[in-house]
């Protein structure tokens, strides 16, 4: 037995409590089960697969037997093979097959045991690369025996792995205790005493046992895997765990001997000396050593600078996080797929380049969020900002490669096709975000109208896309202040003389909104599995609670705190619903919600989702019972959880960042909200619950997307045809459609509850016996939805209410009630207990309706199910609300209500300056 023991306590400490712990575990005197030999006898090399994977694309792999480089691990021969076989800069083998186009990726690396292991190297093929299997491989041979020649191994190229491994080592970040005794626990079996922390450092340069290590690496013992879903006529057998169709055969002798002899194509070579390398490790120390939050050091037109220093954590590191903001890079899926092709191109023009980079402790990420594009540089300070700029270099000078454009463009259509194989439970997710968030694109758009789009398009698009930019850019960590505003000032220098970008307007940037879902809401999005060999279901069940408010994210947080394990152990141990069950309390621009996601062959969604509701039913008496010592335990369980400090200095900007991001600037949120913890009691959260989460809660608003495996698919039968059958289930795609009703009040309908309009006139509104209402759809009125106030929550303001109708008749009643709305302080229900009047705001605060529903209605309401048996004998849940079963996603979204935007990273200007004039950076 090896254990390793992780404490703030002195050695003697640890060693007694170890030895008073484990002292009674015997030891047995068991010899470690060791399996010598090689795997691979020869009728197992000089072999190629060719077998039918899942999704789209095409691969290829190389598995040679090699010898462990454990047996060596101070000298790391493996380690130099893999780091020059992936190298992807100039004169490796990834960047030729890119200029060939026949490529999009390369890996290799080890999988060992203490005595075998293999060397692999996997090429991701593009699908021209498909079509030179024998070509591709023959430059990997090449490749091969330029490094067994006997100019292949240089000490320069060990040492710069040496000085990287031990760069690493030394300012290693703390990360999990857990993850880290267990790696030492590991090492302990492997390597001496002196070498359990370092591990398998590369220590010894030795050209000979590098040299050994290559020699397997021949065409002779090579077994080859080729993936590809052209192999249908050829793939004839069936392997028995998961049915892949495959084909094995030897390779002819004649290939093997052209692979060998084949001449070495001039453009492969090694690679240059890496420039990245960083020698200066010195700290700097030139700012207020009290500035715990970021400030901003530029404020403009064109950008805004958030800088925080490192004062903490004193490492030689940093973090550069660039948002440009354009406009017109999400006005359309044409535009949106534009964007992503042209980030794509942008890191593959800069991988020749930047591979060095990443090998020396740098990282960068360059992507296309949903408002421009994100820029994030990382790692040792001394060359950070070197390789900013030449990335901003190459966004400014970009020039579209036709033939780079149609290899983005068919990764793009590839990662769009195979969608329809991810998990059921990630496509209920996504048909939710979808569904919660206002404008947005859905990936089949991007589908449709990719084809049209061509390297032309893109080069036109360019100008179009940085004509008007807004710059958020935060800097923190071992960077002086000068240095940050130098880089901005390079940017902002880069952009305007470079693509003539000028400042965008306010009214250019994206409102990042999410749907306002009504008290009592009830609706389902139910749909089958993009995979109809899938046999799983997917449910995502969404609780929207309200705006980012600390008294909300503390209970609603605290609440799951409480909940997760209880949920976890009955829905998924006792029942067994599924391998996947998850609880958590998430946050969507600026809404927070509290989030069930379960994935099941056992169940279909509509029994997963009843299950839940039991369980919710089930714990409030949990809840109610919960004795006063237990609750304590869990709210200071969850406070320090709160008050947990950063493991390292990435944990630190990553929530700073997340902050600046969202555009809450909440920079001490974990001490806010455990301060307001320690004031909660039992009972509001007990309020809490039976006013937000309960079947019958009232201020409950669910949103359920369930997804059908293709065990479930009768379910999602009965489902549809129940629906359809319902006498008081209404589905229409146009208004026009809909047949007049009666002028007379029609019958109440029960607990149905609907969408609360404004005041209308009385023929178009019918008051219910329950306080909800109800629209009634006639050819005098029209459809209409709630109008709210646009109200200034957290100094972030709505826009004036836009309020519109398509019913001439009462387009202008609509219009009065939403300028009379505005004009008082919310019109809202008045509260009816104390909990309520907390959260009062969240009614009025930060809401915005889109106005009347337009022509299309998008849901259809139908009666609940009866409750049932379920096969553990208990009740299924009763439903209390008549559902909502949401039938054109895009319709439904226009139907309903907003909250307040948060600004696609442009706070307002008082906002800023009052941060601003509070926490100013030390003059330099």
């Amino acid at each position: 037995m090896c254990l390793a023991l992780y404490g703030k306590e002195e050695l003697d400490a640890l060693q007694a409590m170890a030895k008073e712990k484990f002292s009674s575990v015997r030891n047995l005197n068991h010899e470690v089960v060791h399996f010598r030999g090689q795997p691979c006898t020869p009728e197992h090399l000089q072999i190629i697969v060719k077998a039918i994977p899942i999704t789209e694309g095409h691969s290829l792999r190389f598995s040679w037997p090699v010898l462990p480089s454990l047996l060596h691990y101070k000298e790391a021969p493996l380690h130099y093979t893999s780091h020059l076989l992936e190298h992807e800069g100039k004169g490796s083998v990834l960047a030729l097959l890119r200029e060939l186009g026949w490529a999009k990726g390369l890996a290799a690396g080890e999988s060992s045991s203490l005595h075998f292991a293999f060397l692999n190297v996997e090429v991701d093929l593009t699908d021209a690369g498909e079509e030179h299997v024998e070509e591709i491989i023959g430059l990997i041979f090449q490749y091969l025996s330029i490094l067994r020649g006997e100019d292949g191994v240089h000490s320069w190229i060990f040492d710069e792995l040496k000085a990287v491994a031990d760069m690493q080592f030394h300012f290693q970040d703390k990360y999990s205790p857990f993850s880290y005794t267990s790696e030492l626990a590991a090492n302990m079996r492997i390597f001496p005493p002196e070498d359990w922390l370092a591990g398998n450092l590369p220590r010894v340069f030795d050209q000979q046992i590098i040299s050994q290590a290559m020699e397997p690496l021949t065409p002779e013992r090579v077994r080859i895997f080729v993936y590809s879903k052209k192999y249908t006529d050829v793939a004839t057998e069936v392997e028995p765990w998961y049915g892949t169709q495959y084909n094995c055969e030897k390779i002819e002798s004649s290939l093997l001997s052209k692979w060998k002899s084949s001449e070495v194509d001039p453009r492969l070579h090694l690679p240059a000396p890496n420039e990245f390398i960083p020698r200066d490790f010195s700290i700097l120390n030139d700012a207020d050593s009290s500035l715990n939050v970021p400030c901003v050091l530029k404020n403009s037109k064109m950008s805004r600078l958030w800088y925080k220093p490192d004062t903490k954590f004193l490492t030689p590191k940093a973090q550069l996080e660039l948002l440009f903001i354009c406009p017109v890079a999400y006005t359309s899926p044409e535009a949106v797929l534009l964007a992503s092709i042209f980030s794509d191109l942008v890191n593959d023009y800069l991988s020749a380049y930047t591979y060095s980079a990443q090998v020396a402790g740098l990282s960068y990420g360059f992507s296309s969020p949903d408002d421009g594009f994100s820029l994030s540089v990382s790692g040792y300070n001394d060359k950070m900002m070197n390789l900013a700029k030449k990335i901003v270099a190459a966004i400014v000078n970009f020039e579209v490669k036709e033939d780079r454009f149609s290899i983005m463009k068919e990764n793009i259509q590839k990662s769009l096709i195979n969608r329809r194989f991810e998990q059921p439970l990630d496509q209920a997710a996504y048909n939710g975000f979808y569904l919660m968030i206002y404008k947005n694109v859905h990936f089949t758009e991007m589908l449709e109208v990719l084809p049209t789009l061509t390297a032309e398009t893109l080069q036109q698009f360019i100008p179009q896309l940085f004509n008007r930019v807004f710059l958020e850019c935060f800097i923190s960590g071992n960077v002086t202040s000068a240095q940050a505003e130098d880089f901005l000032q390079h940017v902002e220098d880069s952009l305007s003389n470079g693509v003539k970008s000028k400042p965008a307007f306010s009214s250019h940037l994206k409102e990042k909104r999410t749907i306002r879902l009504e008290d009592g809401a009830n609706f389902t999005y139910p749909t089958t599995g993009r995979n109809p060999e899938d046999e799983n279901s997917g449910l995502y069940l969404s609780l929207q609670l309200g705006p980012d408010e600390t008294q909300l994210n503390v209970l609603s947080e605290l609440l799951r705190y409480m909940m997760n394990k209880e949920c976890f152990h009955q829905l998924r141990t006792i029942e067994q619903l599924g391998y996947v069950v998850d609880l958590q309390s998430e946050y969507l621009y600026g809404i927070r919600s509290l989030d069930f996601y379960i994935q099941s062959t056992v169940k279909d969604p509509e029994s997963l989702e009843a299950r839940v509701e039991a369980f919710l039913e089930q714990y409030q008496e949990t809840l109610e019972k919960m004795s006063r010592e237990d609750f304590e335990t869990n709210l200071e369980s969850y406070i320090k959880l709160k008050l947990e400090k950063h493991k390292n200095i990435w944990e630190e900007i990553g929530e700073l960042w997340g902050e600046i991001r969202n555009g809450t600037l909440k920079f001490t949120r974990g001490k806010m909200e455990a301060s307001a913890a320690r004031n909660i009691k039992k009972q509001e959260v007990v309020e809490f619950y039976s006013t937000y989460v309960l079947q019958d809660a009232p201020r409950r608003r669910k949103l359920s997307c369930q997804v059908y495996g293709n065990k479930h698919l009768d379910a999602y039968k009965v489902m549809k045809g129940e629906e359809a059958h319902d006498s008081t289930s209404l589905l229409v795609s146009d208004a026009s459609q809909v047949e007049p009703e009666s002028k007379t009040n029609p019958e109440p309908m029960g607990e149905a509850i609907t969408a609360t309009p404004p005041k209308v006139p009385e023929e178009i509104l019918d008051s219910q016996a329950d306080g909800g209402r109800a629209v009634n759809l006639t050819k005098d009125s029209g459809p209409v939805s709630n109008s709210h106030t646009g109200v200034e929550h957290e100094g972030i303001p709505s826009n004036d209410t836009d309020v519109f109708t398509t019913n001439e008749l009462v387009a202008a009643h609509i219009k009065e009630e939403a300028k009379e709305a505005q004009e008082r302080d919310g019109n809202v229900i008045q509260p009816t207990s104390g909990l309520e009047k907390k959260f009062q705001h969240e009614v009025s605060d930060g809401e915005e309706s889109l106005g009347a529903i337009e022509s299309n209605v998008s849901v259809k309401e139908v009666n609940a199910p009866k409750a049932t048996e379920g096969n553990d004998g208990q009740k299924e849940a009763k439903s209390k609300r008549r559902r909502q079963l949401i039938d054109d996603m895009d319709a439904f979204k226009r139907s309903q209500s907003l909250y307040g935007s948060l600004w696609g990273g442009m706070h307002h200007h008082h906002t800023i300056l009052q941060l601003a004039s509070s926490v100013q950076p030390k003059e330099v």
